[in-house]
């Protein structure tokens, strides 16, 4: 049986991904450079890299959605059912956008591989 992992990209690996890739852990690297993955980029974080490109708080991440394409991620929209999970969630983390792709991974059961350790405190698996 071959392992197949379904999991959401938060948004600070999909920055490092791109501009810094020696930022990544190695069960991260491992994890975006096995095909067999089944990996998703939420629309929160392109909204997140967007918004803070816009203000000037983020470089370095142009071309973002032709490099998405070319990597073979998932796009995974904000739905209403990912709206819904917010209401029960716990403010462990205070960053809407973080606790956006919390609710994704929960209502879609999909592992979340993040820096933010934060995270951990939520009922979801990450990869750090």
């Amino acid at each position: 049986m071959v392992w197949r992992l379904r999991a959401l990209l938060d948004t600070n690996i999909v920055v490092w991904a791109l501009s810094a890739p020696d930022r990544l852990s190695e069960a991260q690297r491992d994890v975006l450079l096995d095909p067999r993955h089944d990996l998703a980029i939420s629309s929160v974080s392109v909204a997140e890299i967007s918004i803070k490109t816009s203000i000037g708080k983020l470089t370095g991440v142009e071309g973002i959605t032709e490099w998405i394409a070319r990597q073979g991620f998932r796009e995974l929209p904000l739905a209403n059912r990912h709206a819904i999970e917010l209401a029960d969630l716990p403010l462990h983390h205070r960053d809407p956008f973080d606790r956006m792709l919390v609710a994704q991974c929960i209502a879609d059961d999909l592992v979340l591989i993040t820096s933010d350790r934060r995270l951990n405190a939520y009922a979801i698996e990450t990869i750090t």
